[in-house]
């Protein structure tokens, strides 16, 4: 702990507080803190949420960062610098914290000093919010502020000292739930985990109209995906406190893509999309500031990582669906794959990933014929339509009976649909249909693009580790027995028989 820096905001904290006591007495309707409540809707979802930051009223913590400010001709509320031990306060911390930047750092000479008063402003600032974060944690907790209040005080230095922050991550996944708690551990420091109720409050995200995720579709989460042990970043305070893309600066791109995986890893073995849309950062041992007696959290919304569809837009209408807990077994080995060495299957989950959050059919179906085609073929093929629907509908029927009649229509009306795909991937990619996508997708488009997912999730849940790994090779090798098996058995169908032997002389290895 930084002796100088405490005893400037010990000085700073019960003069201000004896300050504000004051301020407050006889005055009733107060600004107070908005305090999240347990909630579900109708339908069984969580629905804790922020309605506002503030509230007034006459009950609940005192809001003081809504009542002390730095202006110093506010006709309302209290100026920080007009009490002596805040403002000497301010002053050290601009002092100690301010690096002032000119044209020699590549700012133009007109804009260096206005630049350098915003940054003082943003620092004076920042260290009233420390010294306000103390008074507010203090009630809260009920910590006597006349005494030792360093245990508060600690994790707000370490926030801001510390170049290097140790934490775990949450990652609420929304309309995911089980008939029990259940805890999945994927690998030693990721696992799946039900979320705890002080948590579900800590979390609660601020309904915003004009939000970048939807608050109540957020909160509609029964469980989440943990890391432990990560560690963040902090060499650039300042950075970190104002950018706007808070997800993408304080989480590296090894960290964004690990939480990829494991929920690519979860929608696999669930045989279902999922997404979300808030990242939680657990500190350990440091905090940015509390909500009230709750947990420290750092609420990260990530805009891009949610599913399209009508979930998208009327959450709380729709259902609880449970999962029986034993489906959640398979999650394990779709993550021990997609970590695994086989680079082909990673590429084929991240696009399984990208798809879920489509919301236009052309796009969808370059999700599903790219990840597809990262599972079933090979650089040196050719012919690559047939070959890509060969393998596709061997994927899918593969493995029966290449003589019964049942199993060779399955496997040509897979083999059709999986042609239908390609068709439509090489339309969209050479520009047939630049018309549709101007407007509206066709049947045709709708239907490639829905059967392109059920084969791209059903080939990758296939390939979890209970199941055995089959190649590329061993795939056509499979489609080829399906062709022979039509020549022989499928007299019924003397289209199908015909095709096959054509196929067979094309695509024979």
């Amino acid at each position: 702990m930084d002796p100088e820096m405490y005893s400037y905001v010990e000085s700073a904290v019960r003069s201000l507080y004896r300050a504000a006591m004051g301020w407050a007495e006889g005055r009733d309707r107060l600004p107070r803190v908005a305090m999240p409540r347990q909630a579900v809707t109708e339908t069984g979802w969580p629905a804790a949420a922020i309605e506002q930051p503030v509230v007034y009223g006459e009950e609940g913590l005192v809001a003081w960062s809504a009542i002390v400010h730095l202006k110093s001709d506010a006709v309302w509320g209290i100026p920080a610098r007009s009490i002596p031990e805040v403002r000497k306060a301010l002053d050290w911390a601009v002092a100690r914290f301010h690096v002032p930047k000119t044209e020699e750092h590549g700012l133009p000479i007109l804009y260096a000093e206005q630049f350098n008063r915003s940054r003082e402003s943003w620092w004076q600032a920042d260290f009233l919010r420390l010294i306000l974060e103390v008074i507010q944690r203090a009630e809260a907790t009920q910590v006597d502020l006349n005494g030792d209040f360093a245990d508060i005080y600690r994790p707000l230095e370490r926030a801001r000292l510390d170049t290097s922050l140790p934490c775990d991550l949450l990652v609420p996944i929304p309309r995911l739930e089980f008939d029990d708690p259940l805890q999945i551990e994927m690998e030693e420091d990721v696992s799946l985990v039900p979320i705890e109720p002080e948590m579900q409050l800590a979390r609660a995200p601020l309904v915003e109209p004009d939000g970048h995720i939807g608050a109540y579709r957020a909160a509609a989460a029964t469980h989440a995906l943990r890391f432990k042990d990560v560690v963040i970043s902090n060499e650039n305070y300042m950075q970190r406190m104002v950018s706007p893309l808070l997800g993408d600066d304080i989480l590296s791109i090894q960290q964004i893509m690990r939480i990829d995986a494991a929920l690519q890893a979860v929608s696999i073995g669930m045989l279902q999309p999922y997404g979300y849309q808030q990242v939680v950062v657990v500190p350990d041992g440091w905090s940015d500031g509390w909500r009230g007696h709750l947990p420290s959290v750092l609420k990260l919304e990530v805009a891009n990582r949610a599913e399209a569809g009508r979930w998208h837009f009327n959450p709380w209408r729709d259902p609880t669906f449970p999962w029986p807990n034993e489906i959640a077994e398979r999650i394990p080995g779709a993550w021990k794959q997609l970590t695994s060495e086989r680079r082909g299957y990673a590429y084929a989950g991240r696009r399984l990933q990208m798809l879920a959050t489509r919301d236009n059919e052309a796009d969808r179906i370059l999700d599903c014929v790219s990840g597809l085609e990262a599972v079933l073929m090979r650089p040196r093929d050719r012919s690559t339509g047939e070959r890509f629907a060969l393998r596709a509908a061997a994927r899918v029927v593969g493995g029966n009976d290449c003589d019964s009649p049942e199993a060779l229509e399955g496997f040509w009306d897979h083999f059709e649909r999986a042609e239908q795909l390609y068709k439509q991937r090489n339309k969209i990619v050479h520009g047939g249909h630049h018309g549709e996508l101007l407007s509206h997708p066709s049947d045709d488009m709708r239907q490639a693009a829905h059967h392109g997912e059920f084969l791209l999730r059903w080939t990758l849940g296939k390939l979890v580790p209970d199941e055995q790994w089959v190649t590329a090779g061993e795939l056509h090798n499979q489609g080829i027995a399906m062709l022979e098996g039509t020549t022989r058995s499928l007299g019924s169908r003397p289209d199908l028989v015909r095709r096959a032997r054509t196929l067979l002389g094309r695509l024979s290895l």
